[in-house]
């Protein structure tokens, strides 16, 4: 009973992942006769154990609808919070969620997608970056695809500029990697150095100049 159970888990997880061979399954299921079954006539918890077994894995792996469970695209819970949350700003509401939705469903989008917030400070910029990390991203600013830097934080010495560049062009390379959706918020934008806009510029840049299909889904925001 507990080699078939196991066997049966295993079935049923792979079929959960990878999706192969799962009609197969079905049917050699259905074309058996009616009767107990060995492996699920035990308590229910071996399905929980088998659905924290899947969620696991999927937590390092690439089964998830959207393809990659780090990446949820909650567009309807961004329109929500922006509708309720954000005040006073009613034409960066429409604005933000136009831009972004369209984005997001374009089959092939020509080049990334750039926003600026500009405002000053408690107009809500980082408010919004922080509720598109949100809604984009289970983890939000926390996920390994989104990459926020500060500009007096993370490069706060001139003469530094040339190891900035290349450790700035190095994080995005690295991200946009790992991650076939990724989002870079850039705080206190107006303080970067014109070199490093230099060094970001090319990451922005239409697909077609670059042809570099891996680049199809970043997100720049520069508050």
């Amino acid at each position: 009973a507990v080699g078939a159970l196991s066997r049966q888990y295993w079935r049923s997880l792979a079929c959960k992942v990878w999706q192969e061979g799962c009609e197969e399954q079905k049917q050699q299921e259905e074309q058996k006769e009616p009767g107990p079954s060995p492996g699920w006539s035990l308590p229910l918890m071996g399905q929980d154990y088998l659905e924290i077994l899947s969620s696991w894995y999927c937590s390092f792996g690439k089964c998830c609808e959207t393809g990659d469970c780090r990446i949820v695209n909650n567009i309807t819970g961004l329109e929500a919070d922006l509708r309720e949350q954000l005040h006073g700003q009613h034409l960066a509401k429409e604005v933000v969620l136009q831009a972004v939705q369209g984005f997001l469903q374009s089959p092939q989008p020509e080049k990334p997608l750039v926003l600026s917030f500009h405002g000053w400070s408690g107009t809500g910029k980082n408010f919004v970056a922080r509720l598109v990390a949100s809604h984009l991203y289970r983890d939000g600013l926390r996920s390994d695809c989104v990459r926020v830097f500060i500009s007096l934080l993370h490069f706060p010495h001139h003469k530094y500029l040339d190891s900035y560049k290349a450790q700035l062009q190095g994080q995005i390379s690295q991200t946009l990697q790992q991650c076939r959706q990724a989002l870079f918020i850039f705080d206190e934008a107006e303080k970067l150095h014109s070199s490093l806009l230099d060094a970001i510029r090319p990451f922005m840049a239409p697909y077609s100049s670059q042809g570099q299909a891996g680049h199809q889904r970043a997100i720049f925001l520069f508050l």
